[in-house]
Formats: C-alpha cells, sequence, structure tokens
C-alpha cells in the first residue's frame, strides 16, 4: 500500500502526459513527457535519490510515506513537492548506478547499453540513476543487433526480488517432446538403469 501511494504521488508531481487519438482506428497514443518545472524531489532518510532508486526497493522494508504538494527550493533546483519515505529500523539500503552495477556484475565492454527495470525501460543518466543492490534478484544481459550484424546494443534487464518475480524464477519449464519426459517412478540414483529403461520402450 505504500508503495502505490509513493508511485500515485510521484505520477502526480512528476509525469505529464500528452495523448493523441487517430479517429479510424481509435488508438490513443501517449507521449510521456517529464517536464523540469513540474518533478518531485524523492528522499529515503532524509537523503534525495532519483526515482529508479525508490523503484528498486522492497517495499515491506518502508515505514512510512510522506507527500508534501508545496514547491521546495533545494540546490538551486525547484521541485513541486517532496516525496519524504522512511525506512523501517535495521534497513539501509545499498544503492548503486546503473553503470557501476553493469561494471560489477558484468563483463560488457564499452558500447551501447540500455537498461531495464522489471521489464521497464530506464532513460537517463546511468551514471546517476541508481537501484538497491539489495533488493535485486536477477540480472540478463542480451545484445541486439541489426539484420547486417552490426549496431550492436547490449540490454541489460535488472529485475528485483518482487513477489511475481520470484515466483516466475521458481517456475519449472519443460521443452522437447514430452515423450522424453522420464515419470518418477524411473529416476534412479544410477543413470545407466534410465537410459537402459528408455531403451526397452
Amino acid at each position: 500500500m505504500k508503495l502505490l501511494t509513493f508511485l500515485w504521488a510521484s505520477m502526480l508531481l512528476s509525469c505529464n502526459c500528452f495523448a493523441q487519438t487517430k479517429d479510424s482506428l481509435s488508438i490513443s497514443v501517449v507521449y510521456q513527457t517529464e517536464p523540469h518545472s513540474r518533478n518531485a524531489l524523492i528522499t529515503v532518510n532524509g537523503h534525495p535519490v532519483p526515482n529508479t532508486a525508490v523503484a528498486s526497493m522492497a517495499p515491506d522494508m518502508i515505514h512510512s510515506v510522506d507527500v508534501s504538494k508545496n514547491d521546495t527550493i533545494v540546490g538551486g533546483h525547484r521541485y513541486s513537492g517532496v516525496v519524504r519515505i522512511a525506512l523501517k529500523d535495521g534497513y539501509t539500503p545499498a544503492f548503486i548506478s546503473l553503470t557501476a552495477l553493469k561494471k560489477k556484475y558484468t563483463s560488457l565492454q564499452h558500447g551501447p547499453t540500455v537498461f531495464m527495470l522489471d521489464n521497464q525501460l530506464i532513460s537517463g543518466n546511468y551514471d546517476q540513476l541508481m537501484v538497491d543492490e539489495k533488493y535485486i534478484l536477477k540480472i540478463e544481459v542480451n545484445r541486439l543487433s541489426d539484420a547486417d550484424g552490426r549496431q550492436d546494443v547490449n540490454v541489460v534487464k535488472v529485475l528485483t526480488r518482487s513477489e511475481e518475480n520470484i515466483r516466475k524464477s521458481k517456475e519449472i519449464r519443460i521443452r522437447g517432446n514430452a515423450s522424453t519426459i522420464i515419470p518418477t517412478n524411473y529416476y534412479s540414483d544410477d543413470f545407466r538403469s534410465i537410459d537402459q529403461q528408455l531403451e526397452r520402450r
């Protein structure tokens, strides 16, 4: 509930949408913009953090969320409001920039890289955008290239320890022909016996 409150407040304070509708198809096209004049300052335990840092934090570690819509000036920058997040005692997030995360956990060399957080594309300065390292479940690295094999782009997908991601990570995926699946009563410690049983069929 606290995380939903934060996301709702963040959308009100920092997002402005422009919609365009094509009458012939009735398809709504939404251009997401984030004007500098309408953004919220987000703090965690009194320290300013970027939006991605909060999106990657464990919701059950949040003690309270306080939203203020008053204009605030910090470091010469005007904010349209403040979202103050207090964490539970004993929990200290380990914020790390996306650039540092890539360097620490992957062997990717220099080259174009885009990041995704829970399947949402992240845009911005990857040197400044932070995530909570303690709440990361998995990092997936893919490489995209055009039809001619040029313009390789690294895609780094960061998955958090959300309930949905944890549930999906535990799902068992069986591939191949169903006839090759061995019923449990055929399993034994001697793998040769399994092959022999299959040959007898």
